[in-house]
């Protein structure tokens, strides 16, 4: 087997891994830039007020819900 051929998985990996954490990013971007357009939009303090306290509750509903799981 050749030095390409052994080499060849690890930029299987690292091309998968870029284009999944291109995703991700551009997910989150979307979802950010639509929050800021949707909720509050004349208002940016309480709009990222209302984010924080939303995000607080998803994440500590999910804590719970993680905890009580196992």
């Amino acid at each position: 087997m050749s030095l390409f051929h052994k080499s060849r998985p690890n930029h299987h990996k690292a091309f998968t891994a870029l284009l999944i954490g291109t995703g991700v990013i551009l997910f989150w971007r979307g979802l950010w830039g639509l929050t800021d357009l949707l909720l509050f939009p004349t208002d940016p303090v309480l709009s990222h007020l209302a984010s924080l306290v939303i995000g607080i509750g998803i994440l500590s509903f999910t804590h719970y819900l993680v905890r009580e799981l196992m």
